[in-house]
Protein backbone atom coordinates (compact mmCIF):
# COMPACT_ATOMS: atom_id res chain seq x y z
CA UNK A 1 0.00 0.00 0.00
CA UNK A 2 1.55 3.56 -0.60
CA UNK A 3 0.23 6.82 -0.01
CA UNK A 4 -0.22 8.88 -2.98
CA UNK A 5 -1.21 12.90 -2.95
CA UNK A 6 -3.29 13.73 -6.66
CA UNK A 7 -3.05 17.17 -7.45
CA UNK A 8 -5.99 18.55 -10.08
CA UNK A 9 -9.46 16.89 -9.80
CA UNK A 10 -10.53 16.57 -13.69
CA UNK A 11 -11.55 13.00 -15.43
CA UNK A 12 -7.97 11.77 -15.54
CA UNK A 13 -7.11 12.99 -12.29
CA UNK A 14 -10.79 11.61 -10.91
CA UNK A 15 -10.40 8.05 -12.38
CA UNK A 16 -6.73 7.41 -10.96
CA UNK A 17 -8.06 8.55 -7.62
CA UNK A 18 -10.77 5.61 -7.54
CA UNK A 19 -8.48 3.80 -9.57
CA UNK A 20 -6.02 3.73 -6.96
CA UNK A 21 -8.50 3.59 -3.72
CA UNK A 22 -9.57 0.25 -5.38
CA UNK A 23 -6.09 -1.24 -5.25
CA UNK A 24 -6.19 0.03 -1.57
CA UNK A 25 -3.64 3.07 -1.67
CA UNK A 26 -3.90 5.70 0.57
CA UNK A 27 -5.24 8.38 -2.04
CA UNK A 28 -5.23 12.20 -1.05
CA UNK A 29 -6.85 14.74 -3.15
CA UNK A 30 -6.28 18.25 -3.65
CA UNK A 31 -7.86 20.87 -6.01
CA UNK A 32 -8.86 24.27 -5.90
CA UNK A 33 -12.39 24.07 -7.33
CA UNK A 34 -14.60 23.38 -4.38
CA UNK A 35 -17.19 21.84 -6.45
CA UNK A 36 -15.13 19.21 -7.67
CA UNK A 37 -13.98 18.30 -4.01
CA UNK A 38 -17.37 18.21 -2.41
CA UNK A 39 -18.30 15.81 -5.14
CA UNK A 40 -15.86 13.73 -4.50
CA UNK A 41 -15.58 13.63 -0.69
CA UNK A 42 -17.87 10.85 0.06
CA UNK A 43 -16.01 8.22 -2.56
CA UNK A 44 -12.26 9.52 -0.98
CA UNK A 45 -11.97 11.12 2.78
CA UNK A 46 -8.89 12.83 2.47
CA UNK A 47 -9.86 15.45 0.03
CA UNK A 48 -9.15 19.19 0.27
CA UNK A 49 -9.77 22.52 -1.64
CA UNK A 50 -6.48 24.38 -2.28
CA UNK A 51 -4.44 26.30 -4.76
CA UNK A 52 -1.29 24.23 -4.92
CA UNK A 53 0.25 27.30 -6.86
CA UNK A 54 0.48 28.71 -2.98
CA UNK A 55 3.78 27.08 -0.81
CA UNK A 56 1.84 27.24 2.10
CA UNK A 57 -0.87 25.07 0.88
CA UNK A 58 1.78 22.20 -0.06
CA UNK A 59 3.22 22.68 3.33
CA UNK A 60 -0.18 22.39 4.54
CA UNK A 61 -0.61 18.74 3.35
CA UNK A 62 2.99 17.37 4.50
CA UNK A 63 4.30 16.50 0.72
CA UNK A 64 7.29 14.26 2.48
CA UNK A 65 5.04 11.85 3.92
CA UNK A 66 3.69 10.80 0.26
CA UNK A 67 5.53 8.04 -2.03
CA UNK A 68 4.10 9.64 -5.08
CA UNK A 69 2.73 13.03 -6.06
CA UNK A 70 0.67 12.98 -9.04
CA UNK A 71 0.76 16.78 -11.03
CA UNK A 72 -2.74 15.96 -12.71
CA UNK A 73 -3.41 19.67 -14.16
CA UNK A 74 -3.99 19.40 -17.81
CA UNK A 75 -5.79 22.95 -18.97
CA UNK A 76 -3.44 25.55 -17.00
CA UNK A 77 0.15 24.27 -17.64
CA UNK A 78 2.04 27.34 -15.56
CA UNK A 79 0.14 26.03 -12.80
CA UNK A 80 1.10 22.57 -13.45
CA UNK A 81 4.73 23.95 -13.95
CA UNK A 82 4.39 25.67 -10.78
CA UNK A 83 3.06 22.98 -8.34
CA UNK A 84 5.98 20.59 -10.05
CA UNK A 85 8.73 22.74 -9.25
CA UNK A 86 7.15 23.61 -5.60
CA UNK A 87 6.98 19.75 -5.08
CA UNK A 88 10.50 19.31 -6.07
CA UNK A 89 11.89 22.27 -3.60
CA UNK A 90 9.87 20.60 -0.57
CA UNK A 91 11.97 17.30 -1.66
CA UNK A 92 8.24 15.27 -2.77
CA UNK A 93 9.87 11.56 -2.79
CA UNK A 94 8.60 11.26 -6.64
CA UNK A 95 6.88 13.68 -9.10
CA UNK A 96 4.76 12.59 -11.81
CA UNK A 97 3.64 15.22 -13.95
CA UNK A 98 0.81 15.00 -16.70
CA UNK A 99 2.05 16.50 -20.60
CA UNK A 100 -0.18 17.24 -22.98
CA UNK A 101 2.80 17.83 -25.49
CA UNK A 102 6.46 17.29 -26.48
CA UNK A 103 7.84 20.52 -25.05
CA UNK A 104 5.63 20.22 -21.78
CA UNK A 105 7.73 16.85 -20.52
CA UNK A 106 10.69 19.06 -21.35
CA UNK A 107 9.97 21.97 -19.22
CA UNK A 108 8.47 19.44 -16.32
CA UNK A 109 11.37 17.68 -16.06
CA UNK A 110 13.50 20.63 -16.06
CA UNK A 111 11.02 21.72 -13.00
CA UNK A 112 11.67 18.72 -11.21
CA UNK A 113 9.71 16.18 -12.40
CA UNK A 114 10.44 12.83 -12.16
CA UNK A 115 7.88 10.83 -14.89
CA UNK A 116 5.74 11.97 -17.14
CA UNK A 117 2.40 10.55 -18.94
CA UNK A 118 0.65 11.38 -21.74
CA UNK A 119 -2.87 10.08 -21.19
CA UNK A 120 -4.32 11.23 -24.55
CA UNK A 121 -1.28 10.45 -26.33
CA UNK A 122 -1.45 6.46 -25.26
CA UNK A 123 -4.95 6.13 -25.66
CA UNK A 124 -4.68 7.38 -29.44
CA UNK A 125 -1.15 5.57 -29.68
CA UNK A 126 -2.94 2.51 -28.54
CA UNK A 127 -6.32 2.87 -30.66
CA UNK A 128 -3.98 2.98 -33.33
CA UNK A 129 -2.10 -0.13 -33.12
CA UNK A 130 -6.04 -1.83 -32.20
CA UNK A 131 -7.82 -0.43 -35.31
CA UNK A 132 -4.34 -1.51 -37.55
CA UNK A 133 -5.26 -5.45 -36.80
CA UNK A 134 -8.46 -7.10 -37.20
CA UNK A 135 -7.22 -10.07 -34.61
CA UNK A 136 -5.77 -7.63 -32.02
CA UNK A 137 -7.72 -7.31 -28.94
CA UNK A 138 -5.63 -5.26 -25.93
CA UNK A 139 -1.94 -4.89 -24.97
CA UNK A 140 0.08 -3.44 -22.31
CA UNK A 141 3.51 -1.78 -23.01
CA UNK A 142 6.42 -3.20 -20.97
CA UNK A 143 9.16 -1.14 -22.67
CA UNK A 144 9.29 0.51 -26.20
CA UNK A 145 9.84 -2.29 -27.85
CA UNK A 146 7.97 -5.43 -26.34
CA UNK A 147 4.72 -5.84 -24.49
CA UNK A 148 2.28 -8.15 -23.73
CA UNK A 149 -1.04 -8.96 -26.54
CA UNK A 150 -4.03 -10.41 -26.91
CA UNK A 151 -4.70 -11.67 -30.07
CA UNK A 152 -6.81 -14.41 -31.93
CA UNK A 153 -4.88 -17.62 -32.99
CA UNK A 154 -4.05 -17.82 -36.05
CA UNK A 155 -6.42 -20.15 -38.39
CA UNK A 156 -3.67 -22.63 -39.36
CA UNK A 157 -3.43 -22.84 -35.82
CA UNK A 158 -6.82 -24.27 -35.04
CA UNK A 159 -7.04 -28.22 -34.60
CA UNK A 160 -2.92 -28.34 -33.81
CA UNK A 161 -1.06 -28.77 -30.98
CA UNK A 162 0.64 -25.65 -29.37
CA UNK A 163 4.27 -27.97 -28.95
CA UNK A 164 3.69 -29.15 -32.65
CA UNK A 165 3.86 -25.34 -34.45
CA UNK A 166 6.87 -24.01 -33.00
CA UNK A 167 5.55 -20.78 -32.44
CA UNK A 168 8.40 -19.24 -30.91
CA UNK A 169 10.91 -20.06 -33.83
CA UNK A 170 8.93 -19.16 -36.22
CA UNK A 171 6.66 -15.96 -35.29
CA UNK A 172 9.53 -14.88 -32.46
CA UNK A 173 6.73 -14.32 -29.83
CA UNK A 174 5.82 -16.42 -26.87
CA UNK A 175 2.45 -17.47 -25.39
CA UNK A 176 1.65 -16.50 -21.89
CA UNK A 177 -1.42 -17.43 -21.27
CA UNK A 178 -4.80 -18.45 -23.17
CA UNK A 179 -8.10 -17.13 -22.03
CA UNK A 180 -11.63 -18.72 -22.82
CA UNK A 181 -14.54 -16.89 -21.96
CA UNK A 182 -13.34 -15.42 -18.34
CA UNK A 183 -11.46 -18.52 -17.48
CA UNK A 184 -7.22 -18.15 -17.75
CA UNK A 185 -4.73 -21.09 -18.34
CA UNK A 186 -1.56 -21.32 -19.00
CA UNK A 187 -1.04 -23.75 -21.38
CA UNK A 188 1.09 -27.39 -22.14
CA UNK A 189 2.57 -28.43 -25.03
CA UNK A 190 -0.61 -30.66 -26.16
CA UNK A 191 -3.02 -27.88 -25.97
CA UNK A 192 -4.74 -28.11 -29.07
CA UNK A 193 -6.19 -24.30 -30.16
CA UNK A 194 -9.86 -24.56 -31.48
CA UNK A 195 -10.28 -21.20 -32.38
CA UNK A 196 -12.65 -19.65 -29.44
CA UNK A 197 -9.98 -18.82 -27.22
CA UNK A 198 -7.88 -15.37 -26.73
CA UNK A 199 -4.15 -15.81 -26.85
CA UNK A 200 -2.01 -13.69 -24.39
CA UNK A 201 1.27 -13.38 -26.53
CA UNK A 202 4.60 -11.25 -25.32
CA UNK A 203 6.84 -9.62 -28.41
CA UNK A 204 7.74 -7.07 -30.34
CA UNK A 205 5.02 -4.89 -31.91
CA UNK A 206 6.62 -5.35 -35.42
CA UNK A 207 6.37 -9.43 -34.31
CA UNK A 208 2.80 -9.55 -33.08
CA UNK A 209 1.40 -7.07 -36.56
CA UNK A 210 2.78 -9.15 -38.85
CA UNK A 211 1.49 -11.88 -37.17
CA UNK A 212 -2.09 -10.48 -36.88
CA UNK A 213 -2.42 -8.58 -39.91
Amino acid sequence: MKNILIIGMGKFGEHLALKLKSLGDEVCIVDDNAEKIAALSNKITNAYVADCTNIDSLKDLGIKQYDVCVVAIGENFQSSLEITALLKELHAKKIVAKANSEIQSKFLTMAGADDIIYPEYDSAEKLAVICDSSKLFDFISISDKIGIYEIQPKKAWIGKALGDLDIRNKFHINIVAIKIDEDVDIPSADYVFTGQEHLFVIGSQSNILKLTK
